[in-house]
């Protein structure tokens, strides 16, 4: 039962990873005012999901 969990958290873990990631290569194509945003925006969002 525990390797089924642990699994799960991996996948979660993984999926997480690649949305922050792609979130990321949006960043990358914005103008300066539109990066902070992007940051911030990105930044209230993981803060979200930590709590």
């Amino acid at each position: 039962m525990s390797a089924i969990i642990d699994k799960l958290f991996k996948v979660r873990e993984e999926d997480l990873i690649k949305e922050f990631l792609d979130d990321l290569k949006e960043f990358e194509l914005k103008r300066y005012s539109d990066m902070i945003r992007t940051l911030t925006n990105l930044r209230e969002k993981w803060e979200a999901r930590r709590k």
